[in-house]
């Protein structure tokens, strides 16, 4: 999922839009109206967004699959 506010300037729509494009099988979702932080500048919106997504891939991928949460955090 790669969601973006309609008026960040921090990482505009375009840079989302191709990043959207470069993730096989991501979801682009633009927010009316919010900016960099789109979860505090419409909170309800963002969150329906992100909940419908996770709703949507809830148990598709397996745990084992899953690469282990210290990736994300640079370490090993």
């Amino acid at each position: 999922l790669v969601m973006v506010g309609a008026d960040d300037t921090l990482t505009p729509p375009a840079l989302s839009r191709q990043l959207n494009a470069a993730i096989a099988g991501s979801e682009y979702r633009e927010i009316p109206e919010a900016g960099h932080l789109s979860n505090l500048d419409c909170p309800e919106q963002f969150n329906t967004i992100l909940l419908e997504f996770l709703q949507r891939h809830s148990g598709t991928a397996s745990a084992a699959s899953r690469p282990p949460a210290s990736a994300f955090l640079g370490r090993k």
